[in-house]
């Protein structure tokens, strides 16, 4: 698509959207800082003066941007819409329903309730690397034994205080044990 065609153009970074305390005007420009710049950056990429450019630039919330990236590409006409992942924009979890042209976000989970970082939580627990290696665990699950299970269900608890959709973590589980991390799962390591 040649440079001067480019009408809009969103980013997944929204630092005002759900934030849980407030931002004092110098922690506000220091955050808007990373986002100036796009707009040349992408005419740097085309060769192309940035005056030129006759997009206008939005933030996205970043479970939003999944949401619409994943449905608005899709075939179906409608869809339920589901993003999981470790955070972002202050949320971990956001679903909705796409019908047509537009989508209805019903819900979300904020910080610190985060399937991602348990996953994550979970993967250190077992020796991996810190990060990139808990799609191991996910496969792995599968021919696991459920010999803990009451421990992870109270690890990862239903909240039906989300229309009956949410869920929360034992935010006792993740803190620093006085008798090392092997405690989390009533066990030493």
């Amino acid at each position: 698509m040649p440079y001067r065609e480019i009408r809009t153009r969103g980013w997944a970074r929204n630092f005002f959207t759900r934030c849980a305390c407030p931002l004092s005007r110098g922690n506000a420009s220091k955050f808007s800082r990373k986002f100036t710049g796009i707009p040349e950056a992408l005419a740097a990429a085309f060769d192309a003066d940035p005056k030129r450019l006759a997009a206008k630039f939005h933030r996205i919330e970043h479970h939003q941007a999944h949401l619409a990236s994943s449905f608005f590409v899709s075939p179906f006409e409608r869809a339920a819409l589901l993003s999981a992942d470790g955070l972002g924009d202050f949320a971990s979890t956001m679903w909705g329903a796409g019908a047509g042209r537009r989508m209805r976000v019903d819900g979300s989970v904020a910080f610190p309730h985060s399937l991602g970082l348990f996953y994550s939580a979970v993967t250190q627990y077992l020796g991996f690397l810190k990060f990139g290696d808990e799609y191991k665990v996910m496969g792995l699950a599968a021919y696991g034994h459920p010999e803990r299970l009451d421990v992870f269900r109270d690890i990862v608890r239903f909240d039906g205080r989300s229309n009956g959709n949410g869920f929360r973590l034992g935010l006792d589980y993740f803190s620093a044990s006085p008798h090392g991390p092997g405690d989390v799962l009533g066990r030493s390591r």
